[in-house]
């Protein structure tokens, strides 16, 4: 996963596999979601939770942001 994308004004979803969940802080960052069938449930609870919770999605970004400047 690109680190540019802590720029954007949102939290990122992502899969915990690879360079992803290094990059991304679970709960901190953003939200991981597994590979596979039952990544496909945990990725909608997840966008569920983004829509109904805008303080978490605002506080993720902000802390993406924070972070992606810190490391670079």
């Amino acid at each position: 996963m690109p680190t540019f994308f802590f720029l954007l004004p949102w939290q990122v979803l992502g899969t915990d596999a690879g360079g992803t969940k290094e990059v991304v802080e679970q709960n901190v960052t953003g939200l991981l979601h597994p590979v596979g069938h039952l990544g496909t449930q945990i990725l909608s609870e997840n966008i569920r939770f983004l829509l109904k919770n805008p303080s978490s999605r605002e506080q993720m970004g902000k802390r993406g942001r924070k972070r992606w400047r810190e490391c670079t």
